[in-house]
């Protein structure tokens, strides 16, 4: 969409990382006339290839620290001058509001008020607000403690399904911060599990689960009057959902926006807001979600239509102009194309005896295909005046297609090698050798924060406990962001084998380690294939760790990043018997140290194997 409006003067800096609602912010504003710079962590994001980008400025991981984040940004604003920042991620939204002062001395901030970001932020606030204000929301709890819990478990005030939300999807500790995130549970224990990890971290809201399809209300508000609005319908969601994949513009529901106007006049809002609903489509019915205090997933389909929220918040916040009062097209469709075209392979293969999960019927999934040759429906990385993006963002999905096939294959092949029992015993000699050579062991996942440091530790324990003091051990990642922690979910499975990851910062693969590390184990075909192509140089000595465990037909271990308390375990306890394995009596016995008690050894050996395997039992019974 090319816009026809008066071109704007100045200059904005976009913060943060999703790529879909930066490229959307930097077109818009971009297209006006103005200079627009990115402030991003991702040095690779499609939105680099804009036309109608000006600079680049990367950031240091957020994650890892706050602080240094906040200083960048400051030492920034003190040399250059923006007439507006506009933070698009709750990543980058809430170290701003933690230090509003300084930086609104520096430069103006598209961000809410306190008392907005605090009722908007905090998801407990927001049911609390809505339910004073009579909108009609899932029966909810808040849980602080177990015994919250267990009193409204006791009481039986909701039935299964149920869906566990933080109170807030990012917590910063220490500087660090962590992410969490919002899960549906069929059955009490996974429900224990999961608040029960979280609380290390945030109190929980528990709620009823409302069956319906998503509906976005999105608005530029002026202390509290709306002066635009816009409403989309979600198509095409992931299959647990927590996100817009394929959506359509509708006409504006009466009885929502009545319920949307109040609460943002209850805050007196100023600004962009989308407030989320969901709909059943039988009854009628709606309740709210949340409410989103900045851009959303689905602004281009916004802009598409005819409502241009980042030009207009400018022109409100930099300008004093109030937007004209204009109408928009319904029956617009807009798509993440390339993504979806990974959602429309699940949703053909997904189960649909499971109600929770947000299929599409594949008859209507394959003929909404047809809306491009209608002329109805956009891309949110493609189109004729700014195409680079969308080329990018079809090239990266080409090349992950790419890489699952060959994984795909290499696995098969792997699979077969591993089934002859002579090209085994020639790969476990073959690491005792290399091993004996340089005796440094290095696993590799792809974050370091689940299944490496695990191995990491749980392998340190092992060569201490059977006396080997000449094996070095680490671990490392391939994604790269330095010092993440370990999820709480990973420390709360950790410690059911007496492993302790809560002081664990991530590391990030880097030639030097590579150079240090006799063997490099990795934990999937992922990192095996990655690390392959990375580095040439380690593939004599590169292994996948789960063909170690005694009769294992298992030969990867898979990422429980984003999984319940119990598929941790069972990671963890796929990790204890290939370690198990590939720590054996005939590799310990050319490390352990001369000491008469050194038989002992062994037995340490089979003692932490039969404590796994009792482990192993229980979790199987549950």
């Amino acid at each position: 969409m090319i816009s026809n409006a008066k071109p704007l003067n100045g200059r904005v800096l976009v913060l943060g990382d999703d790529p879909s609602v930066c490229l959307a912010v930097v077109r818009s504003l971009g297209r006006r006339g103005l200079t627009v710079s990115l402030g991003t962590q991702d040095n690779t994001s499609i939105v680099e290839r804009s036309r109608y980008l000006s600079g680049v400025i990367v950031f240091p991981p957020i994650a890892s620290g706050s602080q240094p984040w906040c200083d960048k940004l400051a030492g920034i604003l003190q040399q250059q001058k923006y007439d507006l920042i506009i933070p698009v991620a709750d990543g980058c939204l809430v170290p701003v509001m933690q230090q509003r002062a300084r930086f609104e001395a520096l430069a103006k901030f598209a961000i809410p008020d306190e008392l907005g970001f605090q009722t908007t932020y905090l998801k407990q606030n927001t049911i609390a607000m809505a339910q004073r204000l009579e909108v009609p929301v899932p029966r909810t709890a808040l849980v602080c403690n177990i015994a919250d819990l267990k009193d409204m478990e006791s009481r039986a005030e909701m039935s299964l399904p149920l869906v566990i939300k933080p109170v807030s999807s990012k917590v910063w500790r220490g500087g660090r911060r962590i992410d969490n995130f919002v899960s549906v549970e069929h059955d009490w224990e996974k429900v224990r599990d999961r608040v029960q990890e979280l609380l290390k971290i945030t109190p929980v809201l528990i709620q009823s689960y409302f069956q319906g399809i998503g509906v976005g209300q999105e608005f530029l508000v002026d202390n509290g009057v709306i002066l635009s609005a816009f409403q989309h319908e979600r198509l095409h969601e992931p299959m647990e959902g927590g996100g817009s994949l394929y959506r359509k513009s509708v006409p504006l529901d009466g009885d929502m926006l009545k319920h949307s106007a109040r609460m943002l006049d209850d805050m007196t809002w100023t600004g962009v807001a989308m407030v989320e609903y969901k709909r059943d489509p039988v009854s009628g019915n709606f309740a709210l979600m949340e409410i989103n205090g900045r851009f959303w997933g689905s602004l281009p389909l916004a802009i598409s239509a005819g409502v241009d929220f980042p030009a207009d918040l400018y022109g409100l916040l930099v300008e004093g102009k109030k937007p004209k009062a204009t109408s928009y097209r319904y029956g617009v469709y807009c798509r993440k194309a390339p993504q979806d075209v990974l959602w429309f392979v699940e949703n053909w293969r997904a189960d649909r005896g499971n109600p929770c999960l947000m299929t599409v019927p594949k008859s209507r999934a394959t003929v909404e295909w047809l809306n491009v040759l209608r002329g109805r429906e956009h891309w949110d990385s493609l189109t004729l005046d700014d195409p680079m993006p969308g080329l990018a963002d079809w090239a990266e999905l080409l090349r992950y297609c790419y890489g699952k096939l060959r994984s795909k294959s290499e696995g098969r092949l792997v699979r077969y090698l591993f089934k002859v029992p002579g090209w085994r015993r020639k790969r476990e000699r073959s690491f005792r050798q290399l091993l004996r050579s340089n005796p440094g062991i290095l696993f590799v996942c792809y974050g370091n924060i689940c299944r490496s440091p695990f191995a990491e530790k749980y392998a340190l324990r092992m060569l201490k406990d059977n006396g080997c003091s000449g094996i070095g051990v680490r671990s490392a990642g391939t994604y790269p962001v330095e010092n993440r922690p370990s999820p709480a979910v990973a420390q709360l499975a950790g410690e059911r084998f007496g492993i302790d990851l809560r002081e664990h910062s991530s590391t990030v693969l880097n030639s030097a380690l590579v150079c240090w590390a006799g063997v490099v184990v990795c934990m999937d075909f992922r990192n095996y294939d990655e690390l392959r192509r990375t580095y040439p140089e380690l593939r004599s000595k590169l292994f996948l760790l789960a063909p170690f465990a005694p009769g294992s037909t298992n030969f990867q271990i898979a990422d429980p990043w984003g999984e319940s308390a119990s598929e941790f375990q069972n990671c963890y306890l796929q990790i204890v018997a290939s370690l198990d394995g590939m720590l054996n009596r005939d590799l310990l016995a050319g490390f352990q140290e001369p000491n008469p008690t050194a038989s002992g050894g062994t037995v340490q050996n089979r003692g932490l194997a039969a404590e796994a395997s009792s482990l192993r039992q229980v979790v199987q019974a549950k």
